[in-house]
């Protein structure tokens, strides 16, 4: 009886898992492809910048350049 059992809840996992992998699939279809990488990066003084104008004040004063 017990291993009907787990093999009946095996079978209900098999099938479970059967039906969500196309539904998983159809989901990546909103969007079908990224913009280029070049569309996502600043310039190099543009990005630091950016950070040390996110910074409290205190950092900025005290930093060190190491590039």
């Amino acid at each position: 009886m017990r291993e009907r059992m787990i093999g009946i809840m095996a079978s209900v996992l098999v099938v479970s898992i059967w039906f969500s992998v196309p539904k998983a699939a159809a989901q990546s279809d909103k969007y079908p492809k990224m913009a280029p990488v070049d569309q996502y990066l600043m310039e190099k003084n543009a990005e630091i910048q950016l950070a040390r104008s996110a910074a409290p004040d205190s950092i900025p004063a005290m930093r060190r350049s190491w590039f």
